[in-house]
Order: C-alpha cells, then sequence, then structure tokens
C-alpha cells in the first residue's frame, strides 16, 4: 500500500516544513495557501532558536552555515543573523520570506485556495475552496496559522485569550546612506536592539539588507492602562488593525527619546509607514476535539492549534517541532493522535512561558533614552 494522500492546508512554515521534510521521504503533499505568490510577502524577521532548526537541517540534510547564508536577514552582506552582542550561536534572525522560500522548493503549492468547508466522508475528508475547487484527502493538516479556517471548521468553540497589552508594529524601508548616518552604529553586528522606558518597550530590528535599501520594523509596547486606555482595543476587528487611533501618536509626542530611537519613532514619520495594531492572542485548542478529529485523519499544527503572543511568543519554534514530531508519526504510519500525546504538555507550557516572559519585557526599568 502506498504512502496515505496528504494535503496541508496553509504554505506558512509549519505546512512548508512538513511538506519538505516529507517529500525528502518521497512523499508529494499538495499545500493549499489562501494567499498569492508575491514577492513582497512576509519580508520580514523572525527568530529561529536551534533547538528546533538544527533538527531540522539533519532532516533535511543541509548544512547549517549554508542555510544560514540563505535565510538571515543579513545574508546580503555577509552575516548570519545574530541577535545579541555576544557569540551565542543558538538562535539567529531570518528574513521569513526567505525562509519560506528555502524551504518551498519542489513542493506543490496551490495559491489563491481559500478553504471554505470541510465535509468528512468514512475514509477521507473533502476541501472545498472558495475558488470553487475541491480535493479529497486521507490526511489532512491544517497549518493556516492563528487566523486557521481548518481549526473554525473542526473547533469552531475555540477562542482566543487577549493579553492586556498596547502594541503597535512598523515597518520601513531606509535609504543605505540615512541607514549609515542615523542607525549604523547602535546595531554594530547586532540586528535587533531595544530599550525600556519605565514599563514602555522600544524594539528596533532589521528585515533585510538591499542594494538600495535597508528594511526595519520596529514595536512600540506597553501595559495596558487601568481604565479608559484608547490604545487598547482587544474587541477591534481584524480588519480595524490598520485603523491607528491618533492617540497613538500623540503617546509617541509625549516621550523623550535619545538616538536612535528618536529618529525610528519620529510620529512625523511613522504616519508614512505601514503600521499596525498587533494584539497579543494566545490560544489553545481543546485536546479532546482535537483528538476525535484526528480519528478521522484530520490534525492541527503550529499556531491552527496553539498560538503565542507575538512578543515573548516562540511560535516558528514550536511550529517547526510540531512539524518534525508530525512527519515522525506519518513515515513511522503511527495513529496520529499519538502527536497530541506528544505534544500537548509541551504546549501548555510553552504558552504560560511565553505569557511571562511579555510580562517580564515590560518591567519597569528606568532606561535613559
Amino acid at each position: 500500500m502506498g504512502a496515505p494522500r496528504i494535503c496541508i492546508v496553509g504554505a506558512g512554515i509549519s505546512g512548508l516544513v512538513l511538506g519538505r521534510c516529507l517529500l525528502r521521504r518521497g512523499i508529494q503533499a499538495v499545500l493549499f495557501e489562501k494567499s498569492r505568490s508575491t514577492p513582497t510577502r512576509n519580508k520580514y524577521g523572525i527568530t529561529l532558536y536551534a533547538a528546533a532548526y538544527r533538527p531540522l537541517l539533519r532532516l533535511l540534510d543541509i548544512e547549517e552555515s549554508y542555510f544560514r547564508n540563505k535565510v538571515a536577514v543579513d545574508a546580503s552582506i555577509g552575516g548570519h543573523g545574530r541577535i545579541g552582542s555576544g557569540k551565542d550561536s543558538n538562535e539567529f534572525r531570518v528574513n521569513r520570506a526567505r525562509l519560506e522560500g528555502f524551504l518551498a522548493e519542489g513542493l506543490d503549492i496551490r495559491y489563491e485556495h481559500r478553504l471554505e468547508t470541510l465535509e468528512q466522508l468514512p475514509n477521507s475528508t473533502v476541501l472545498q475552496f472558495g475558488n470553487g475547487s475541491s480535493y479529497e484527502t486521507q490526511i489532512l493538516v491544517g497549518a493556516d496559522g492563528v487566523h486557521s479556517q481548518t481549526r473554525k471548521c473542526v473547533s469552531p468553540e475555540t477562542d482566543y485569550k487577549i493579553l492586556p497589552f498596547v502594541v503597535f508594529n512598523g515597518k520601513r524601508r531606509v535609504a543605505p546612506e540615512d541607514f549609515s548616518r542615523n542607525l549604523q552604529e547602535y546595531f554594530k553586528d547586532r540586528n535587533i536592539i531595544e530599550a525600556n522606558l519605565n514599563g514602555v518597550l522600544f524594539q528596533i530590528s532589521i528585515d533585510d539588507y538591499e542594494s538600495d535599501k535597508i528594511s526595519i520594523s520596529y514595536n512600540y509596547s506597553r501595559p495596558a492602562r487601568e481604565g479608559e486606555d484608547p490604545l487598547y482595543r482587544p474587541t477591534r476587528s481584524k480588519s480595524d488593525a490598520t485603523n491607528i487611533p491618533e492617540a497613538f501618536f500623540s503617546e509617541i509626542d509625549g516621550h523623550q527619546l535619545k538616538e536612535p530611537y528618536r529618529t525610528v519613532f519620529s510620529s512625523e514619520t511613522m504616519r508614512g509607514d505601514r503600521l499596525l495594531n498587533w494584539l497579543m492572542r494566545t490560544m489553545q485548542a481543546d485536546e479532546h476535539v482535537l483528538r476525535e478529529k484526528a480519528s478521522t485523519g484530520v490534525v492541527l499544527i503550529g499556531e491552527a492549534a496553539h498560538a503565542e503572543p507575538i512578543l515573548g511568543g516562540h511560535g516558528a519554534h514550536q511550529s517547526i517541532q510540531d512539524t518534525i514530531r508530525l512527519f515522525e508519526i506519518l513515515v513511522a504510519k503511527e495513529d496520529i493522535s499519538k502527536f497530541y500525546t506528544d505534544r500537548f504538555d509541551q504546549w501548555r507550557k510553552s504558552l504560560h512561558a511565553s505569557e511571562q516572559r511579555i510580562h517580564d519585557m515590560h518591567k519597569s526599568l528606568k532606561t535613559s533614552l
């Protein structure tokens, strides 16, 4: 009997890692992605940790130095994605678009396929997509992220918890000469710098180096204030993330910052940036529901099954570890519900740790900015 037909909904990190690992073993899965394939998709920096990416590289038989040279945010200038000022090589900063492009090589990815519904048959699942197409599969892997439509189909009662933090993220392209004049000396050989001013966190990170521009992103975050806080909007809609309150710019202007934070967190300049109001979501799907669906050949991985806050969370790390374990179970043809036995407690512990980290990140520290 041949390998079971496997469909993966979501061509983010979880889906791509699983597809690439299966391909390495001669199993061609089909990936469905709701977005279009565009060069600018997901061009931002994320952190990878050795406990996840090194086992993956061993499975794919890829040298770490080669991998870093392909995906690090500063690879184009000979860097290796260093985060801190020390020599710790157990974590590094990657450009997500390059990472996903690297993992996607050789995979069958069907873009512009937005999942609508699932129909469970006795020995298979039928996927119905918004473009009118359908596909039948024996094993369905939901890897479609925190807003997972797969999860909504199999566990519609699952909901998010919104942590009480105000977070705004901005992206900016900086000319090389401006970066050299205003920012380079503060980064030195690092790719992230941050400072805490009385519990308000200012972070600046490098996303990419190109010949004509350097892409940076920045986060402004603080705990939500008791009582009325115009910047804490836990019930806002997804589409309202780009609606930035005027109170945000007024609050930025109220800080007395030193360089390089004064240059980056300039309200006048920020108005021209791509700004988003981030919600610090956490979520964990019900274990009993997940096990029941696993018996029908449907399994959720990564942020489709459990989500940590963007700040303080280790989402990519957990997603890669999830995927490696599911891959091992699939190639061994074991009961896929074993995946939850092996991973659920780790999700619970990691979620608790992520909530503690975001609180610790915002502890009030007197920092001169």
